[in-house]
């Protein structure tokens, strides 16, 4: 019969195990730290503190969270609003076909809710985002069409409905104002199986960042409540491998909010390692320069 371990010995042995484990954790930051694959200056628009974020309640440990939207081919009434719909319909079904999805041409229907269900699974991929680029200046121009609309709409309304239209346009020029000045303009534009072809596709390091992620496919049978027929695919950005950023101890100040989420302006140079995962390097307090806002 054997002997129960020592209990000293236990508690060698799971020392032994923590130490171990935090080895392995500082060698794989140093390796990814070891050298730059991107960087960039981003501010409280793309890493807002949480929501119940309070530097002054926690200073041991304070993390931003990475704020990130998608492309559109046609900005909608949910971007509209501040939400940041996840749909990418720039990926179509060859786009996701070479992305490594199965998916046959004849859509499954409401009824065959066995396949439906086999298809609808996500695949992790390497996704491009955009700081500032293309796909904000579409927002942006969106949203001054949009303002534009709702003007016009305004200007010619009777008496009966004035009062509803000036309110449409008040939103809409509040949306554009969020757009210019608060909403991240981070934005995912493209996806591939390859880190290193996408960065070839995309060189410049200071604008694109190259992260893990996973996309999903659904089968949409509603639009508008009524039905598609035939059904389509629809693609969205589930999540990206990366979230948020720690910030050290020493940029506490540079961010601090005072438990008031919009009161604080920073500036960020953020670096992005070998394993794609960031590490802040310098922090700014203050009114983002002229270049940070369209």
């Amino acid at each position: 019969m054997s002997r129960p371990a020592h209990p000293r010995a236990l508690f060698l042995a799971g020392a032994a195990l923590i130490v171990l484990v935090n080895a392995v954790i500082l060698a794989g930051a140093a390796w990814n730290r070891s050298a730059e694959e991107a960087r960039v200056v981003l501010t409280q628009r793309e890493l807002p503190p949480g929501w119940d974020q309070g530097l002054e309640r926690e200073r041991s440990g304070v993390s931003l969270r990475l704020d990130w939207r998608v492309a559109s081919g046609a900005p909608d009434e949910a971007q509209a609003s501040g939400f940041y719909t996840r749909d990418a319909d720039w990926l179509d079904l060859a786009c996701l076909r070479a992305l490594g999805f199965d998916l046959p041409d004849a859509v499954p229907g409401r009824e065959d809710e066995a396949q439906r269900r086999r298809l609808e699974s996500n695949r992790h991929l390497w996704l491009v985002l955009e700081l500032d680029g293309a796909a904000h200046a579409a927002a942006l121009d969106a949203a001054r069409q949009r303002l534009e609309h709702a003007q016009a709409q305004a200007d010619a309304a009777t008496d009966a409905t004035r009062a509803e239209f000036a309110n449409r346009a008040k939103a809409a020029r509040e949306a554009l104002d969020a757009e210019r000045e608060e909403r991240s303009r981070l934005f995912v534009i493209d996806a591939g199986t390859d880190p290193a072809a996408l960065r070839s596709r995309y060189p410049q390091r200071d604008r694109y960042l190259i992260l893990g992620g996973r996309v999903g496919v659904t089968v949409q049978t509603w639009a508008d409540g009524e039905t598609l027929d035939p059904p389509r695919y629809r693609a969205h950005v589930a999540a990206l491998d990366v979230e948020s950023l720690h910030v050290p101890a020493r940029f506490h100040d540079a961010i601090a909010t005072a438990g008031n989420r919009g009161a604080a302006r920073y500036r960020l140079d953020v670096a992005w390692g070998r394993r794609h995962e960031p590490w802040l390097i310098a922090a700014q307090r203050g009114s983002p320069s002229a270049g940070d806002s369209n």
